[in-house]
């Protein structure tokens, strides 16, 4: 029976179609194996599933039955001039990463609304036992909304235009910043400015800037300075594109009123300071933690590897 090996845990109805049809080993664990488990196991493995996993030449010249590999995230970390010297297929997975644009503009959403109208300090109010009256909740935890208020999108790339497609309903005026003009955000209503309008008249600033080295601390002490005293920074791009040390001292300062973070620059470590801010809304890199989405692309991914083998 040919063997399939997986990288990963994945969710979903597609492991049941694919034990009906494969021998299936794995490593089913939200971790990647290590390299010496893996060469193991493709010394018989035919058919690989993984994660955005290196495969490089050393672990293909291991696998001699090897014929196909199949990528959550479309094989972008595979040695494909390796993979086709030696006849391997990468198979084409349909939206291999639509799918998180959506998950990810989302999350924007729910993060703005979050720390805006502090539902951290609001839920921690209730636990704690304080909540005696309405009233007296509407005088003490007051926040701010979204509809009049200005949302900054620091990047038009396909996530920035996502969370820009969802403004219209909340009645916000779009400001957007990148290297050059895109149309398909302006026809939502965005606005083309400097870096300096973009940071000086966002009440919610959302970072999206492209993951490379020249964009490294692209906010840093002086991009913070720049901030309304009450705007709130959300970041779901890289830790990296943030200085992070900048960041927290502007908080200790109170020069911006809040952050929403969800990626970090030494992650998974964070700054401890954060622990003890109320105004800072933390959250553990989970943009892609949607489980229809993934049980999907996993159903896509067996969809493809019995397609290969021809099996209706």
């Amino acid at each position: 029976m040919t063997k399939v090996y997986l990288t990963r845990n994945f969710p979903g109805e597609g492991m049941e179609r694919l034990k009906k049809h494969f021998e299936v080993a794995g490593n089913f664990s939200w971790l990647a194996p290590r390299r010496e488990e893996l060469l193991r196991q493709l010394e018989d493995t035919e058919v690989l599933f993984t994660y955005n996993d290196v495969i490089d030449s050393g672990l293909l010249d291991a696998a001699p039955r090897l014929k196909l590999i199949v990528d959550h995230w479309g094989g972008g970390a595979v040695d494909r001039e390796a993979a086709a010297g030696h006849g391997i297929t990468i198979a084409r997975v349909p939206e291999s990463y639509g799918w998180i644009v959506n998950g990810v503009a989302d999350l924007v959403w729910g993060m703005m609304i979050n720390a805006g109208r502090r539902f951290q300090e609001c839920s921690r109010f209730i636990r704690d036992g304080r909540f005696s009256h309405s009233e007296q909740s509407n005088h003490l935890l007051l926040g701010q909304g979204l509809h009049g208020r200005t949302l900054g999108i620091l990047g038009a790339g396909r996530i920035g235009r996502a969370v820009a497609a969802r403004a219209g309903g909340f009645g916000m005026n779009l400001i957007y910043y990148d290297i050059a003009a895109n149309e398909e955000i302006e026809g939502m209503g965005a606005r083309l400015v400097g870096k300096e309008e973009l940071f000086a008249c966002s009440d919610y600033l959302t970072v999206h800037l492209s993951d490379v080295d020249e964009n490294r601390h692209f906010i840093g002490e002086q991009e913070l300075d720049q901030m309304k005293e009450d705007a709130i920074l959300i970041n779901t791009a890289r830790g990296r594109m943030i200085d992070e040390r900048a960041l927290v001292k502007a908080l200790q300062e109170k020069k911006i009123g809040g952050a929403a973070l969800e990626v970090y620059e030494f992650e998974p470590e964070v700054s401890k300071e954060f622990f003890g801010m109320p105004n800072v809304l933390l959250l553990p890199h989970m943009g892609g933690a949607l489980l229809r989405e993934r049980s999907y692309i996993f159903s896509c991914m067996v969809d493809a590897c019995m397609e290969f083998y021809h099996i209706s």
